[in-house]
């Protein structure tokens, strides 16, 4: 068991290494449409600098979907929030960005098409 915990944190470690090219820039926290209460909450946890990311919040923008961009690269404490709602779910695979949480449902890289299903 603790070596199946080790490689899920070296595997995430990994996949933040991955997405990482530059750490000289400033965090986006929130998309210009930030969600109420009311609508469907979109969490996207990645990189400025992952590719992935990047898409996949242009498919959202393209979708006129509202999110929230929590950059895990820059800060500890995000990498931490990520780290526990990994772990609550159990996930025993390669952790790769974007990890989107649609209300509560984590998802690991999903296609737009798995979380409009979830909204």
């Amino acid at each position: 068991m603790q070596k199946l915990i080790k490689l899920f944190w070296v595997l995430l470690f990994l996949g933040l290494l991955a997405c990482s090219a530059n750490t000289d820039r400033v965090e986006e926290t929130a998309q210009s449409q930030t969600p109420t209460v009311s609508q469907t909450q979109i969490v996207i946890y990645g990189s400025n600098t992952c590719d992935h990311c990047i898409d996949f919040r242009a498919q959202l923008d393209s979708a006129g979907l509202a999110y929230v961009f929590k950059d895990v690269e820059i800060h500890q404490n995000l990498a931490n929030e990520l780290r526990a709602k990994i772990q609550a779910i159990n996930y025993q695979g390669y952790v790769s960005f974007p990890v989107i949480d649609v209300n509560g449902k984590i998802m690991v890289t999903p296609k737009l098409e798995e979380v409009l299903v979830e909204l």
